[in-house]
């Protein structure tokens, strides 16, 4: 006698069962998303912090070599890339502290363009964007601290009288000075994208003049 097999077992799953396995796939994704992107966010966050130490470390060795003055005059608004033929004014803070992070710079005559890593946010390359193709960078606060307006690496505008940076001395306490932080504050400028919110979700990274970097409230 000859057994023939189910057509249940033929055919397979059935188009109930097929629906049942994809729904239950749908709502798997659904529940490890916002995971995974909150994983990424804290990550790219611990990234830029780690930038901006760096970046503070680099000012820091700067000012002790420099008799305790910090690097500038520069623009409040920053770039990442350098070349010999950025190398004037106004210059911006990558020009004074490439070579303290590790970079060299071309020989004379070269002007190639590199990118100094440290000076881009990783949250906020497909953000925030510069009409002029630019990466993203930090920016310097003018308002390093609560009620105060101090320009610490001075001030440089084409067209404008430079204002010198400041010494680093002459901050009584320099882990209450804002240095730099995250530029994804809403601009009238219309050469930047306008934010509803902070590039990190609920906070904003700051770099202190201290060489410290901090995650605060975006509200400061």
């Amino acid at each position: 006698m000859v057994i023939r097999p189910s057509v249940r077992n033929a055919v397979g799953f059935s188009l109930v069962e097929c629906l049942v396995a994809i729904a239950i796939i749908v709502c798997a994704l659904l529940l490890i998303s916002p995971v995974v992107n909150q994983m990424r966010q804290q990550a790219n966050t611990a990234r830029c912090r780690n930038n901006l130490r760096q970046i503070g470390l680099a000012i820091l060795n700067y000012a002790n070599e420099h008799n305790g003055m910090l690097p500038g005059p520069v623009p409040s608004v920053q770039r990442s890339t350098v070349s010999r033929s950025t190398m004037g004014t106004p210059a911006a803070l990558p020009d004074f502290l490439a070579t303290y992070l590790g970079y060299s710079m071309p020989p004379p005559g070269n002007n190639a363009s590199f990118t100094v890593e440290q000076f881009v946010c990783p949250a906020s390359r497909d953000i925030i964007t510069r009409a002029t193709g630019a990466a993203r960078c930090y920016i310097n606060d003018s308002n390093p601290a609560p009620g105060v307006r101090l320009t610490p690496f001075g001030y440089s505008s084409t067209g404008v009288e430079p204002t010198p940076p400041m010494n680093l001395r002459s901050f009584e306490n320099p882990g209450s000075f804002r240095a730099l932080n995250d530029d994804d504050r809403r601009k009238d400028s219309p050469v930047w994208v306008a934010l509803k919110r902070p590039v990190h979700g609920d906070v904003r990274n700051v770099l202190y003049l201290d060489g410290s970097a901090r995650s605060v409230d975006p509200n400061y």
